[in-house]
């Protein structure tokens, strides 16, 4: 009977390891926002009139009278060891007018439940409540100071759809949190709105670009409208966002028109960056213009050290005319040999490269000019210097300049844009297409996209130029789940406005179903597929993709090359090669060195490209272990570059690999196995199954010989 009963225990907790090895992982969580005991509240408010900066004095109710600004908190931290996909932060303002009344914060994500919170903000009298443009910063990975945001947003979006953060890893060192300011509007005590242009209304205040900036000096600038009230101005100005100085108090009456103001510093330090803003302030209240940087130049910027990277600095936009300006920077090649270009676009995320040129390998300062062209009148650009050698890039600050000429409005030149249906789906991954016409002004496009027509994704932003033909391009979306519906849309942007394509879906299948080819007069299923777009005549270069192994497994290091080469007998200009790789796909390093360079994205600035001349790039990466046999892996290239006839044309290239079974079955297994061990229960099991081993084979042998003797 003991006999039976042991063999019953023992099959018993084999089936019990068995059970959990092959159960679904207990350790699988789907992403999480905002649980841990030490989180904070999901959205805080403060007065930023009475407490600016970092005297904020964060809470969840906040007390406000007319023509102060109240500053908001939107907080993230993804708990869970999933990844959140596609993570957006919105916060709703009323839409009427109030006295008291509750604001609420959203953190969402493709794969997680929803993080709430809400506030309450109280008024002394009925008024609006609204966005400030410009005043949304975000503070992504524990980071002290502010990141651009993602795919050419403006920040408005908090309060609309929602602004996208991207993909948030778990645990603390990636939480986050983004911080906006609303107007409270003075309404006159009728419920109406006092705008602009009537008889009194809060000040307008822009912050502008810095110039003339030395080792100790620098004068800032920016505009005023006083809107029928009498009005003082300044700049708050230091080296953190909180500020802590400021310069340029001046009067600038009471008319109903925009002022320049400027203020002049000294004493600053060298090789250091400073923040600063425009203040404008009269009885409706105060208003506080965008908050700016830039860097003093170096002690030693004349005549540099060798072994460094470059030393660069962007400096003030000339010959502005409604169409075109001039770039300006300066560079110290730090006795490396180095080149040097611009960046610019019509938003922070730039896009557009120009004036890509050697500067030499010198000790000293070399000025460094482009001038650009086919802009649009009276529209805002955002540019900056670059330069790189041996030792890295530097990236000038971002400065902005506006275009004269007749406002932009009139002319009404939106881009046209089309959604085409989805070229290749695999079961994890999808090539999604559209049409674009830029309607003759500098336009950057990118597609919506998600498990609902809410979307809640972008995919990277790219230029397409200013042309007034219609185009196609393109996009990648990978880490797809198996057997789900994906909505997605084409999206373009100029200075005229953003367009929306019409809405399409795409479902993903259950297995990768692999085109086949005729090879002679057999049909042959590629474990690589190549793609080229676009097939028009009028692209001159030709981008030929490859790697080095066929049939890749999970876990492989790959190398993926892209030769590219100029099949027209003139130079091509300002010529930039953008790679993106599938999520994935971990980047290692490549062949040449990229300007910029993440997990997702390559992009190395090739400048002048002879005629008839190629070259070839080689990205080194790394397949992810958690890669399922059969997945497709979609790498895509294109590039932008000017032609001889000074037009904007760009070629893009698509390789498709699927994914081998020699290792992504034992990647499994070695997960589950990872797993089962950190389940404390089945350790548990484990730790009992040992023990009663030990128990059997060597005290309980040692018993029954001692019997038998």
């Amino acid at each position: 009977m003991t006999n039976i009963i042991k063999k019953i225990t023992v099959a018993l907790l084999s089936l019990v390891v068995v059970a959990g090895a092959f159960a679904p992982a207990a350790s699988v969580l789907a992403a999480t926002f905002n649980n841990d005991a030490q989180d904070y509240s999901t959205i805080q408010v403060s007065n930023y009139t009475r407490n600016p900066g970092s005297n904020a004095n964060w809470s969840n109710s906040v007390s406000a009278n007319a023509g102060e600004i109240v500053s908001f908190l939107a907080y993230y931290h993804n708990t869970a060891s999933d990844v959140a996909q596609g993570t957006t932060v919105r916060v709703q303002l009323p839409t009427g007018s109030f006295t008291s009344t509750t604001v609420s914060g959203e953190v969402r994500s493709s794969n997680a439940a929803s993080a709430t919170g809400i506030v309450s903000v109280n008024l002394s009298s009925t008024q609006t409540l609204t966005y400030v443009p410009g005043s949304l910063s975000w503070y992504p990975d524990k980071s002290a100071t502010p990141r651009a945001l993602l795919n050419g947003q403006n920040g408005s979006e908090i309060v609309s759809n929602g602004l996208v953060v991207g993909d948030i890893a778990g645990g603390w060192a990636t939480q986050g949190y983004v911080v906006f300011r609303a107007q409270v509007n003075n309404t006159g005590g009728t419920g109406t709105i006092i705008t602009p242009g009537t008889n009194g209304a809060v000040p307008a205040a822009i912050t502008n670009s810095v110039y003339s900036v030395t080792q100790s000096s620098a004068v800032l600038q920016g505009t005023v409208n006083p809107n029928n009230a009498n009005a003082v101005a300044w700049f708050e100005y230091g080296t953190t966002q909180s500020f802590g100085s400021t310069a340029g108090n001046q009067t600038v009456g009471t008319g109903n028109s925009a002022t320049n103001i400027s203020g002049y510093l000294s004493n600053l330090s060298p090789n250091t960056t400073y923040y600063y803003r425009a203040v404008a302030q009269n009885v409706y209240g105060t208003t506080y213009g965008t908050t700016m940087s830039f860097a003093t130049q170096a002690a030693n910027y004349g005549y540099g050290s060798n072994n460094n990277a470059p030393s660069v600095y962007t400096n003030t936009a000339s010959s502005i005319a409604a169409n075109s300006m001039t770039l300006n920077g300066s560079v110290n090649p730090n006795g490396n040999a180095t080149n040097a270009w611009f960046e610019y676009g019509t938003t922070q995320s730039l896009g557009y490269t120009a004036g890509y040129q050697t500067i030499g390998s010198g000790n000293y300062v070399s000025t460094l000019t482009s001038t650009v062209y086919t802009l649009a009148p009276n529209t805002t650009y955002y540019y900056r210097a670059v330069a790189q050698n041996a030792y890295g890039t530097t990236y000038g600050t971002i400065m902005s300049v506006t275009t004269g000429g007749t406002s932009v409005n009139s002319y009404g030149n939106t881009p046209y844009v089309t959604t085409h249906a989805a070229q290749s789906v695999f079961r994890n991954s999808a090539l999604i297409n559209g049409n674009v016409n830029p309607n003759g002004s500098l336009t950057t496009s990118w597609f919506d996209w998600g498990t609902t027509t809410g979307f809640g994704n972008r995919t990277i932003v790219m230029p397409v130029g200013q042309a007034s033909y219609v185009s196609s391009y393109s996009a990648v979306l990978s880490g797809l789940q198996v057997n789900t519906t994906y909505y997605y849309r084409a999206v373009a942007q100029n200075a005229y406005g953003t367009t929306y394509g019409n809405t399409l879906s795409l479902t993903t299948g259950g297995a990768t179903i692999i085109p086949t080819v005729v090879i002679g007069t057999t049909p042959v299923a590629p474990r690589v597929i190549v793609i080229q777009q676009p097939s028009e005549s009028v692209s001159v270069v030709t981008l030929t993709p490859s790697i080095d192994k066929k049939n890749p497994n999970a876990g492989d290091t790959v190398e993926y090359s892209i030769q590219y080469r100029n099949e027209s007998k003139s130079p091509i200009t300002g010529a930039t090669l953008k790679i993106e790789l599938p999520s994935e796909v971990t980047f290692e390093s490549a062949s040449l060195r990229a300007s910029t360079s993440t997990d997702g994205m390559a992009i190395f600035d090739l400048g002048t490209i002879a005629g008839n001349t190629q070259g070839v790039i080689t990205i080194k990466a790394t397949i992810d272990r958690s890669v399922d046999a059969d997945d497709a892996l979609i790498f895509g290239a294109t590039m932008t570059y000017t032609n001889a006839q000074k037009q904007f044309q760009s070629t893009t290239a698509y390789l498709t690999v699927v994914v081998g079974s020699g290792v992504a079955g034992l990647a499994s297994l070695l997960s589950v196995l990872g797993d089962l061990f950190t389940n404390w229960f089945v350790d548990l099991i484990l730790g009992l199954l040992i023990g009663f081993g030990i128990y059997h084979f060597f005290v309980r042998q040692k018993e029954e010989e001692v019997i038998i003797k």
